[in-house]
């Protein structure tokens, strides 16, 4: 339960609060960031994978801020769904539950990935666009992996992927699947 709690605050966070509480609590790792754009974290220029997550959810967009209330936990089948009073648009796990997995394994993720968190995903990859300018000369990522998914089994590409990477997803039992961006 304490699981689902820790979810469910990063569910009912602003992005521009959670923007804050990141850079503080990961100053240490902080290799670059433009306010309410996005965070770059990193133990060493180590070549390593960037795991890319966006902070933002449609809900973002909204003047309404989720609260707890808003969400139902179903112990039997571990699922968290909007109330039937809510007004949220969704739950907001677009890409919160991405955000609470890399908080949640931090210790054990960050000497393996360098992590970059983006702003602004839901309303045209505001974030990434900005962040771009500074990792497309970043010879530290060695490739960019997105948390952003719905279901458990796709690999998403963009057609532009290194297929060597592809098929080593695909030889572990997932599908490929068309992206938009990330």
């Amino acid at each position: 339960m304490k699981n689902v709690s820790q979810l469910i605050n990063v569910l009912t966070i602003r992005q521009e609060n959670l923007f804050e509480l990141i850079l503080i609590a990961y100053k240490e790792y902080v290799r670059g960031y433009y306010p309410d754009k996005f965070i770059v974290l990193k133990s060493s220029n180590d070549i390593k994978p960037m795991l890319c997550i966006h902070l933002d959810t449609i809900n973002d967009a909204s003047d309404k801020t989720p609260n707890h209330t808003d969400f139902v936990f179903n112990p039997k089948d571990n699922t968290i769904r909007l109330s039937r009073k809510s007004k949220l648009s969704c739950v907001g796990g677009d890409d919160r539950c991405g955000v609470f997995i890399v908080m949640y394994y931090f210790a054990k993720l960050i000497n393996k990935y360098h992590i970059g968190f983006f702003c602004d995903e839901e309303i045209g990859g505001i974030g990434s666009e900005q962040a771009s300018k500074l990792l497309n000369d970043d010879s530290s990522i060695s490739c960019f992996i997105g948390l952003d998914r719905k279901g458990v089994d796709e690999v998403a590409t963009y057609g532009y992927d290194n297929e060597e990477l592809t098929q080593a997803f695909v030889s572990l039992g997932y599908k490929e699947a068309n992206g938009t961006f990330t």
